[in-house]
């Protein structure tokens, strides 16, 4: 009993820590997006408050989607194609509902935005799924 409970707590205290990288990591796609589009120069300041406005809302429906996904409940250290068929639904679920939201709100962003905020995501996420594996 006492060795299920420690093995409980390692892979509780391991999927919170999956959750806040990618929190971090689903606030950084935003900005990495809006950098790149404006080549590291100064962005305009309406897309920087269109894309601040969002990141909460961006990054709990988004866990919602990793988490529906399944990428907090398998082992990483045995990852297969299946895993990366669920990072691939988790990152076009959270495209999808990235690009419905700042349409239905009428937000200012640039069209590519969308699609340079999914390649920085799916980019992370296999980041995240290297690292994970290594640190499992």
């Amino acid at each position: 009993m006492r060795e299920f409970l420690k093995k409980w707590d390692l892979s509780a205290i391991y999927q919170i820590a999956l959750v806040i990288l990618d929190v971090c990591f689903i606030n950084l796609c935003s900005v990495a997006a809006l950098l790149v589009r404006f080549e590291l120069s100064a962005v305009p300041v309406e897309y920087w408050e269109s894309v601040r406005s969002m990141m909460i809302p961006n990054t709990i429906v988004t866990i919602g989607i990793f988490t529906v996904c399944r990428l907090y409940r398998s082992l990483w250290r045995f990852a297969s194609a299946k895993e990366l068929l669920y990072i691939g639904e988790a990152c076009i679920g959270s495209f999808l509902f990235n690009a419905a939201a700042y349409f239905l709100t009428y937000k200012e962003i640039y069209r590519s935005y969308f699609l340079m905020h999914l390649y920085w995501q799916i980019f992370l996420s296999i980041c995240q799924n290297d690292l994970s594996k290594q640190c499992s």
